[in-house]
């Protein structure tokens, strides 16, 4: 199914898929068991660049960041009826935010990366929990809140240091770094508590055009996919239960894909080495049948 639009973002949420795209107030939604099935298209009219979306399980609420403009932007609060609402700011937080990411704790609270340096985190009800500013040489472009109480934070530029990736606390102050030399962390997600690999992290590498498994030490643990498996990584979506991995990203053909790789098993552990790729085209055929489409 064609689209001209460029994919920004997945989340899935009970047995829906949530699909958002460049500049567009569309939320596309489709069946997860046959990604074929559109089952409707939700609007948030005043919603205008986003960036990301996410689902909280413990919510069950999906979230939208959405930079809107050079000036601010907000945070979409959507239910899966349609049900929409701007979650921040807020008359409880009125602080303006430009949100390049979101992240969602299994408790719950919400950190939000405000372009281009200030971590916030929230509770669930929206409260600011914690204003974290990093130094102003630093861009960040995803930022998670650790079972440590910390932030793993991903940078697109640090000028006083090669280190790209680094766990800090919240205060700011570093608590690790991570030794492999990115080019572009433009995403990565965490493996949860309880999973066999939990606090090891996922890493897509846009320019490096990779998706790397760091340890819980954030030391090099294996290369998952490389150049000529995928093409400019810029989403991930880890489903550790089922042992899927949807990444977004763009092709040298200029057009957007999603593709759904699996974690293979290997003695009843989950194993993500080798990745079996499930279908580069899944949900739809955009890297086939679509052209002409700008970078993720």
């Amino acid at each position: 199914m064609p689209f001209k639009e460029v994919v920004m973002g997945v989340a899935i949420l009970g047995n829906k898929m949530f699909v958002v795209f460049n500049r567009s107030p569309a939320i596309h939604v489709y069946d997860n068991s046959d990604m074929q099935l559109e089952l409707e298209t939700l609007y948030i009219p005043n919603m205008e660049w986003p960036h990301q979306i996410i689902a909280c399980a413990k919510t069950q609420k999906l979230f939208i960041a959405d930079m809107q403009n050079s000036e601010a932007g907000c945070l979409w609060r959507l239910s899966t009826d349609g049900d929409f609402a701007k979650h921040l700011p807020s008359p409880q937080e009125p602080e303006p935010i430009w949100p390049r990411s979101v992240a969602a704790a299994s408790d719950g609270r919400l950190v939000v990366v405000s372009c281009p340096n200030i971590l916030r985190m929230y509770a669930v009800r929206g409260r600011c929990l914690c204003r974290v500013e990093l130094p102003h040489d630093m861009e960040v472009q995803h930022a998670v809140i650790t079972n440590r109480n910390t932030f793993l934070v991903a940078l697109s530029r640090a000028e006083n240091t090669l280190v790209l990736l680094r766990e800090v606390d919240l205060d700011g102050n570093d608590v690790r770094h991570c030794p492999v030399e990115f080019k572009l962390p433009m995403h990565f997600v965490c493996c949860p508590v309880g999973h066999y690999y939990q606090g090891h992290v996922v890493v897509a590498d846009r320019e490096d055009e990779s998706v790397i498994l760091l340890d819980d030490r954030l030391k090099l643990k294996q290369v998952l996919l490389h150049c000529g498996e995928l093409d400019k990584p810029r989403r991930l979506l880890l489903l550790p239960e089922n042992g899927l991995l949807y990444i977004c990203g763009s092709s040298r053909a200029t057009s957007s894909y999603v593709s759904l790789w699996e974690w293979s098993s290997v003695g009843g552990r989950s194993n993500p080495f080798p990745l079996h790729e499930l279908g580069r085209s899944l949900p739809w055929a955009l890297m086939t049948a679509v052209s002409g489409l700008g970078e993720l």
